[in-house]
């Protein structure tokens, strides 16, 4: 699994809830609800490619749980991109939700 996932040419960054939490133009709030956070970046600007590695890694995290993770995705809108992601996401069994 850290094979598909891993990337060696960033360096791994912590967040925690306090420095994130106060509004800063531009930026986006953390929940301050949730425990854990994963973020990722693929070095690329406005890539149409992060979707793949998204629903990998949850696919990865959920079959590595003790627990089973549920999986589900949620289409709110969308362009011609998300379609193939959704077609992705039905092919390895994850349930969608499409929102009008």
């Amino acid at each position: 699994m850290l094979d598909i996932l891993s990337n060696n040419n960033y360096s791994q960054l912590f967040y925690n809830s306090e420095s994130v939490s106060h509004e800063k133009r531009g930026k986006y709030n953390l929940e301050l609800n949730h425990t854990h956070y994963i973020f990722f970046d693929d070095g690329t600007r406005n890539s149409l490619d992060d979707g793949e590695f998204a629903a990998t890694l949850a696919r990865e995290i959920s079959r590595g749980a003790r627990r089973r993770i549920p999986l589900i995705t949620i289409l709110v809108g969308g362009t011609l991109h998300a379609l193939y992601e959704i077609l992705n996401d039905l092919k390895h069994g994850v349930p969608i939700v499409v929102v009008e």
